[in-house]
């Protein structure tokens, strides 16, 4: 057995120092015979990659947390977009009403001026439809458009009665002196709210927008499904009707206040014309209709 032992290490010296005359190092003998690895080498090792498992969570915390506060800032933009929005709302019914009020306050002029002229079917008719406008509570746009085309056609009547030069009796000069006041009071106040309601519709269009890219913006974020694609859509579906009658105001109301200042322009003629008193009031706001 010793023998056995004696060979075999002699045969390992003689490979060892055939190695060395051959030119062989160290590094060269590891690659043929691996040295077994130190319990320090592994220990090393397991210690760097917890390390990159550290920074590779930390990292991803970090992402995490920069991607939620970029969706709860996108969030607290929308709530403060949607909360102008809600005051825009409140405005929107102010303007719709105090124009739609100034509109029934001509009209009630207008109906006064055609039963002067002896027009009566048509003062009527308009008294019909304005009582209409007001019970919709300001909100029926086939309302407010029939009124408007009964009120164009009640200024037509007035205009041709007018033309006639008829003589009116002392009670109609006194009603028509009157009405004049009421109707040219009336038509200032529309004028002035029709130049309102189009700033007011440029502004409330903008933010609609605003608030349109933020919840869509939103709803990327959370990855939810449906995207507002139409502004106009939106806010209609904000305001409600009252928007449907804010949009057909601003496209119709300054081709109305027009209208009404042609009819103002006659009515004063005419009672100039006839000695009848044209009131103080009327003559100082021609020039801001």
């Amino acid at each position: 057995m010793n023998k056995l032992k004696n060979i075999v290490m002699t045969i390992a010296l003689l490979g060892l120092a055939n190695a060395a005359s051959a030119g062989w190092g160290f590094d060269d003998l590891k690659e043929l015979v691996p040295l077994k690895k130190t319990q320090n080498d592994s220990e090393v090792k397991v210690e760097e990659k917890a390390g990159i498992d550290a920074d590779k969570a930390s990292e991803a915390q970090a992402t995490t947390a920069e991607t939620q506060a970029k969706v709860q800032q996108s969030e607290a933009k929308k709530v403060e977009a949607e909360a102008k929005m809600d005051v825009l709302v409140d405005e929107n019914e102010r303007v719709v009403k105090r124009l739609i009020a100034s509109l029934l306050r001509v009209a009630e002029a207008q109906a006064n001026f055609a039963e002067a002229l002896d027009a009566k079917d048509q003062a009527d008719k308009l008294r019909a439809e304005s009582k209409a406008l007001g019970e919709a509570n300001y909100t029926d746009k086939s309302a407010l458009h029939r009124h408007v085309k009964v009120s164009k056609a009640t200024n037509k009547v007035i205009q041709k009665k007018i033309a006639l030069n008829q003589e009116l009796s002392q009670e109609g000069r006194e009603q028509f002196s009157t009405g004049m006041l009421h109707y040219v009071i009336a038509v200032k106040e529309t004028k002035e709210m029709t130049d309102e309601i189009g700033p007011f519709y440029d502004a409330t269009m903008a933010e609609a927008k605003t608030v349109q890219s933020l919840i869509n913006q939103s709803k990327n974020q959370n990855n939810v499904i449906g995207f507002i694609t139409n502004v106009k859509d939106y806010a209609t579906s904000r305001f409600g009707k009252k928007f449907a009658t804010t949009k057909y105001l601003v496209k119709n109301s300054k081709g109305l206040a027009k209208d009404h200042k042609a009819t103002v322009n006659s009515v004063v003629e005419y009672a100039r014309n006839n000695d009848i008193e044209v009131p103080k009031e009327v003559e100082t706001s021609l020039d801001f209709i």
